[in-house]
């Protein structure tokens, strides 16, 4: 590719916005996405995806966003580093913007060649799809408006929506933050699932991310470095909120009708022990839990029964919540108009 194509490349730019992973009516979703879409124009490729962290690596969704060209705003209910981290562990070499800088936005115009960038927003830190919408527009026109043009423009990928579904089940896996990641291979020695390895170069990556127990952030607690993400824990430090309990600095995280409709597992242990001891608790009761559900399975075959999926007795997420006010929140997609 050629420094000319490179940057006309680069300079291009599309929507994708990721489902929730339940709790959100699709009539509310929808609504969203048509706001959004309406905001910023026909001529932004817009594209809806399954949840992200559910999406099978080698699927469409992750073969999909592979093959997009240029940079990409994603939408998605995580943290916009647990959002980065987990397009980078689904095989996206592609680097984190600041999306509420609007300089960097400028910026994008002429980006390093050869790197492609993902501007990640937590819609959920939104109390409304008005200002929603408007931030993705006000981030879009900064964008568009530092662009210049180089060359022919390019085709458009196509002024109607792309829908990429797929046949997702719950997952709960680690995300390696490797710029934090300084190879002390606690994570390697204190999980006893195989979720971790190192590779030929002796990095760690997460060899089995499957392996991994339902709910069990323990190794994440042991980290010194916090370079381990579960996007999907309710403690913001380990679902990858950076420390600050938010992740995008607009202060509704706690109280969006999004947020509490995001199902996440509750922390689990006491906040008075220190992160190591917590860490051992929760290992050794996912350990206990593994050793119950194959003597279930055991004596099942004692006795001539066998029933699928006892060999394991994993800690599923709880429902979502009901929010009250969601109605409210509906009806004001109704009522705006972009």
């Amino acid at each position: 590719m050629s420094a000319h194509e490179g940057a006309r490349l680069m300079s291009s730019l599309s929507i994708v916005v990721s489902r929730p992973r339940g709790g959100m009516p699709e009539t509310a979703f929808r609504g969203m996405a048509e706001k959004i879409s309406a905001a910023v124009g026909e001529e932004i490729p817009f594209a809806i995806v399954s949840h992200l962290y559910d999406a099978d690596p080698q699927g469409p969704v992750f073969q999909f966003l592979r093959e997009l060209p240029g940079d990409l705003l994603i939408l998605a209910p995580l943290y916009p580093r647990a959002t980065h981290l987990v397009l980078r562990a689904n095989g996206l070499d592609v680097e984190l913007g600041d999306i509420l800088n609007q300089a960097a936005a400028r910026d994008a115009a002429a980006p390093a060649a050869g790197h492609r960038i993902a501007w990640c927003l937590d819609y959920r830190d939104f109390l409304n799809v008005h200002e929603l919408a408007e931030h993705v527009r006000q981030f879009v026109r900064a964008r568009s408006n530092a662009a210049a043009p180089v060359g022919p423009d390019p085709a458009p990928m196509a002024t109607q929506w792309r829908i990429i579904e797929e046949d997702t089940r719950p997952r709960w896996y680690p995300v390696i933050d490797t710029e934090k990641c300084t190879q002390c291979y606690e994570c390697i020695n204190f999980c006893l699932f195989g979720v971790f390895d190192v590779d030929p170069s002796q990095l760690v990556f997460v060899a089995q991310p499957d392996a991994c127990r339902p709910g069990c952030p323990a190794c994440a607690r042991v980290c010194p470095q916090g370079a381990i993400v579960f996007p999907l824990y309710s403690d913001p430090v380990i679902a990858g909120a950076n420390g600050k309990g938010s992740g995008n600095g607009h202060g509704g995280a706690q109280f969006s009708p999004l947020t509490l409709l995001n199902p996440s597992i509750p922390p689990i242990g006491d906040y008075g022990q220190s992160p190591r001891t917590q860490a051992e608790a929760e290992r050794q009761r996912h350990v206990s839990g593994s050793s119950a559900g194959r003597e279930t399975a055991s004596g099942n075959a004692q006795s001539g029964k066998t029933e699928a999926g006892k060999t394991e007795v994993p800690r599923q997420p709880p429902s979502p919540p009901d929010f009250p006010e969601l109605d409210r929140w509906v009806d004001e997609l109704d009522s705006w108009d972009p």
